[in-house]
């Protein structure tokens, strides 16, 4: 009677996400062989009803680790604003706010709430494109993303600020560090990796425990360079 109980919970609480519009991504691949110049090409379709699609470039920086030996990490947000922040480019800055927005999401309570963490910082980090998820960067490393289901434990809860425990890392953050710190898609593939198993990853839309754990709409990437 218990099994029978837990399959119809199971089913009921699919079928109810299933009834939503489906907003799942799909990756577009090229290989060399396919283009007249021998490029090789990948980008993402990013499809969500209420996103915020807003394409930022964010500028190459040299960092001085005795003043700023961390970076931050921000917590995952696809809604506008999805960030808010000065270190960005001008894409995320609070000037650049919609004029009914900045009330809301210019207090500076709000702008130190996105940061859920921090790593180490590098000496230098190369310029990108990013909206959704880190796109493209100056060492042409390029990445797409495509929505898949996927299955975590219990423990995969994004943290809820910098000194609470938690996974801290979801597929956007990731997409541009490796952006950031990486000149080739095998640097980025293990950054992003080795990132996620050193300081704990979760799915950015898995919104309760049970989906958490039974499954969950997720994402891959695709990478070249």
């Amino acid at each position: 009677m218990t099994t029978l109980i837990f399959l119809f919970a199971l089913a009921n609480a699919s079928a109810k996400e299933f009834q939503q519009p489906r907003q799942q991504c799909t990756t577009i691949g090229v290989t060399a062989g396919a283009t007249d110049d021998h490029s090789t090409l990948v980008t993402h379709t990013a499809d969500c009803k209420d996103c915020d699609f807003r394409l930022s470039k964010t500028l190459p920086q040299t960092h001085d680790l005795d003043k700023n030996p961390n970076r931050p990490v921000y917590q995952y947000k696809n809604t506008y604003p999805r960030l808010v922040a000065d270190d960005r480019g001008e894409t995320w800055k609070t000037s650049n706010l919609e004029t009914d927005f900045i009330d809301q999401f210019s207090d500076q309570t709000f702008i130190d709430s996105q940061v859920v963490g921090y790593i180490p910082q590098v000496p230098h980090t190369y310029g990108l494109f990013e909206s959704l998820f880190g796109i493209m960067n100056d060492q042409q490393v390029a990445i797409g993303e495509s929505t898949c289901a996927a299955r975590f434990g219990l423990e995969a809860v994004k943290r809820p600020c910098p000194s609470c425990e938690g996974p801290l890392f979801e597929m956007t953050s990731l997409s541009m560090i490796a952006l950031e710190r990486c000149d080739t898609a095998k640097c980025a593939v293990k950054t992003m990796g080795d990132l996620a198993v050193e300081f704990g990853f979760y799915g950015g839309e898995c919104r309760s425990p049970f989906f958490v754990k039974f499954f969950c709409s997720h994402r891959i990437l695709a990478l070249c360079s």
